[in-house]
């Protein structure tokens, strides 16, 4: 890879934000980039408390990461965050058609909610910081854009990876495949391992529907491991599944 490639892997990577555990202890497989998680919490925001505008938003872990993950757990995507509570830092501008204190309790209740109920983060902390008051109601803030596949995004999917992908895709609340990670081949990829024996499928998706992301992912991972354990070959061990969300839409 070129220098020029380099540096646009680095950019669309660097725009998915980081890849946050859905479940403080691994157990479900599954991640959110943190670019998704954004826009879904943006929006529940603008459509909860009008007169609020969600500047900056970031989460990370709020401690300690777990102290261990279950043995039979799905490895971690490249660069994830380990599984633990986690932590929502926002700033926000407001126009205050009610005192900033209730405003404030009313964004940091959404943001808690959403992220925990309809997203499936373990968040166990928000600080908020009100930096500007408005003279008049923010505009609706626009959706991000989508960044760029890969290069590799429709590389080899394994063995049985297109019937995987044709079961996901059946899945209610399941709005799409995507293909967002570098050094993940293509949104769907089943690998057979040796030592020990088993079977990794990794799934790069987008979800909508507003289907709550832990009981998506739930699903998702059912069908996957039916499908691959007799899909291509009949598998030497366990299934493994690994979950990417990728987008969130309601």
């Amino acid at each position: 890879m070129g220098d020029d490639g380099l540096l646009t892997a680095m950019r669309r990577q660097l725009g998915l934000g980081r890849l946050l555990p859905l479940g403080e202890d691994g157990s479900r497989g599954a991640w959110l980039t943190e670019r998704a998680a954004r826009a879904a919490l943006v929006n529940a925001v603008g459509v909860a408390v009008p007169g609020v505008r969600l500047d900056t938003l970031r989460l990370g872990l709020a401690g300690e990461p777990a102290g261990h993950r279950p043995a039979d757990a799905p490895p971690e995507p490249p660069g994830a965050l380990p599984p633990g509570p986690l932590r929502v830092a926002a700033e926000i501008a407001a126009f205050p058609s009610l005192p900033l204190t209730g405003l404030a309790e009313r964004v940091r209740a959404t943001l808690a909610g959403v992220a925990t109920e309809r997203l499936g983060l373990p968040v166990s902390l928000v600080d908020l910081e009100v930096t500007e008051l408005l003279a008049e109601p923010p505009e609706p803030a626009e959706p991000p854009r989508e960044p760029p596949s890969p290069p590799d995004a429709l590389g080899s999917g394994g063995p049985g990876a297109e019937e995987v992908a044709e079961a996901v895709t059946a899945v209610p609340g399941v709005a799409g495949l995507s293909a967002v990670l570098d050094g993940w081949l293509g949104a769907v990829r089943v690998e057979d391992r040796h030592e020990p024996p088993s079977r990794l499928v990794r799934l790069q998706l987008a979800a909508g529907g507003g289907r709550p992301l832990p009981e998506l992912v739930a699903e998702v991972a059912r069908v996957a491991t039916a499908t691959a354990a007799t899909a291509g070959s009949t598998a030497r061990g366990p299934i493994l599944v690994t979950l990417l969300v990728t987008g969130v839409t309601d």
